[in-house]
């Protein structure tokens, strides 16, 4: 696995294609005509929470070139929900991305009347919540913001189905670690700790899920979240109880942002990796968001299907 000084200065090297990408959005939008249809009507627009980190922002380009492989013809706008985010981009890195109304409005003023609003969130949470009401409204509207139709892609994890491809995806991950340890061979001493975002909503239940699922597989498979329940003074107790020598934190994170290399892998006090640390001689982090996977990417491309079908499962 490449270092992470060398995964962000890659990262660094796509910031002028991800900016002149942004601003030939921006002029697409405002060259085209209002009311006159594209040849293709439809769109999708992915969308995300945001960030301003290099590593991340080239996550998000590599997902949105997956995306216009998969379906060509169609037009394909990324939007960040975060004003926070979009307001450091515009002003560090002259880098502008719409958030969801923008980008929606945007792709009807150019003729797309069919779209799909793809969320890149990891659980139906809050913001996923937000987007599902601002297309409820949106349906509602006429004139220039009405729509033929305009459906929701559903989140990384949206079911049962959804964790069992997941946790096959995390054992990869393991094991591309470096790390072989599993459940059939003699007792591990390592244990692997799940950490999300997390907000308190209910569908924070499908780490839990994700994790007992994952548990088939090894030993000691905890689940936390960093807003949310369990938070990080659960695991530690948990991880207590374990009591052997190796931890593994793998990041629920779409991209390597600052909770993965902030909160979770860095060197203050209270990140998960140094708290960890006061209790276990070795810990680790996999610096890899799960958006820069392609088996992760495809759950997210079948959800995308799904919508379009205008079904409300993502079974084959």
């Amino acid at each position: 696995m490449a270092t992470v000084d060398a995964q962000v200065a890659g990262a660094e090297q796509l910031l002028p294609q991800f900016r002149q990408s942004s601003q030939e959005r921006l002029t697409d939008m405002s060259e085209r005509t209002v009311g006159v249809p594209a040849p293709d009507e439809t769109a999708i627009v992915l969308t995300a929470y945001g960030s301003v980190r290099p590593q991340a922002l080239s996550t998000f380009r590599r997902i949105e070139d997956r995306y216009r492989q998969e379906f060509p013809g169609c037009e394909i706008r990324l939007a960040f929900s975060s004003d926070l985010m979009r307001r450091k981009l515009a002003e560090r890195e002259r880098i502008f991305v719409p958030g969801p109304l923008s980008a929606l409005a945007g792709v009807r003023d150019g003729g797309r009347k069919t779209v799909v609003a793809q969320s890149l969130q990891i659980v139906p949470g809050n913001d996923f919540h937000q987007l599902a009401s601002l297309l409820g409204g949106l349906r509602q509207a006429d004139g220039k913001l009405s729509f033929q139709s305009l459906k929701l892609g559903l989140p990384l994890l949206s079911g049962i189905e959804d964790c069992r491809a997941v946790s096959r995806i995390i054992f990869t991950m393991i094991e591309e670690a470096g790390e072989q340890d599993r459940k059939s061979d003699p007792p591990s001493q390592q244990a692997i700790v799940l950490a999300g975002h997390g907000s308190g909503h209910p569908a924070d239940g499908l780490y839990l899920t994700l994790s007992q699922i994952l548990g088939q597989s090894y030993r000691c498979v905890i689940a936390g979240t960093l807003e949310g329940y369990p938070g990080i003074d659960e695991v530690l107790r948990k991880l207590a109880v374990f009591g052997g020598e190796r931890v593994m934190i793998v990041p629920l994170f779409l991209v390597s942002g600052a909770h993965v290399n902030r909160d979770l892998a860095g060197d203050g006090p209270d990140s998960w990796k140094s708290r960890v640390g006061l209790l276990f001689p070795q810990v680790e982090v996999i610096f890899q968001g799960l958006g820069e996977r392609d088996d992760v990417c495809s759950i997210f491309l079948d959800h995308t299907r799904a919508a379009m079908r205008g079904i409300t499962n993502c079974q084959p």
